[in-house]
């Protein structure tokens, strides 16, 4: 069965601790790649052809990026999905470049976009999704940037956050008499996903 990978992962879902703050690495970076990764992936692109080919291909889009205008607020139907993405894909490449490479401009240019995305006028909860990628991107941005995030970039990033991407927690979902209600556990017992364990979300917002 095409599933049948899920299985030890599924077995691995339902333990939580406590508070799972209290299991975060001190300090910053802590999300993906730990700066004692950076030397080997250097190593890498100095040594193997198809890594300096990819890391070729992040520099060419950082100089796009550079003089490239912040991403643009635009609802399509019902989503903000396209610049959501657009946010997650450039702050997670600039950020990456800024780390590995010790690119300055690229770390500011992701602030800057980050900046952005917090003045707008909201991340769209009305489809999850699109909060949900705005929310990747500023996770991975925070942690990364740190360096960077500094007085009012930082406090204009951490206000947007936690208004749009953070307070919107839970979603709501349309009632038959016109009001909204919570989304968390409407949905019928038949369309429910049955081989999933019911646990706490293993999520977290990342910690100032």
């Amino acid at each position: 069965m095409a599933l049948c990978w899920l299985v030890p992962l599924m077995l691995t879902v339902g333990q939580m601790p406590a508070d799972p703050l209290a299991t975060l690495r001190p300090g910053h970076p802590r999300l993906m790649l730990l700066d004692s990764d950076l030397d080997g992936i250097r190593h890498n692109i100095a040594t193997d052809a198809t890594a300096k080919r990819w890391h070729d291909r992040l520099r060419a889009e950082r100089d796009k990026l550079l003089t490239a205008p912040d991403t643009k607020y635009e609802i399509i139907g019902p989503r903000l999905l396209s610049a959501s993405r657009s946010v997650l894909a450039r702050v997670s490449t600039l950020a990456l470049l800024y780390r590995l490479d010790g690119d300055q401009e690229a770390g500011r240019r992701a602030v800057r976009e980050m900046v952005a995305a917090a003045g707008w006028p909201k991340w769209n909860p009305s489809h999850f999704l699109d909060v949900a990628e705005l929310n990747n991107a500023f996770g991975i941005g925070w942690d990364w940037l740190q360096p960077l995030l500094v007085g009012a970039d930082r406090e204009a990033i951490l206000a947007g956050w936690r208004e749009k991407g953070i307070a919107p927690w839970p979603p709501t979902r349309p009632t038959a008499a016109g009001t909204r209600a919570p989304a968390t556990g409407t949905t019928p017992p038949a369309t429910r996903c049955t081989f999933w364990p019911r646990s706490t979300p293993r999520w977290a917002p990342t910690s100032a």
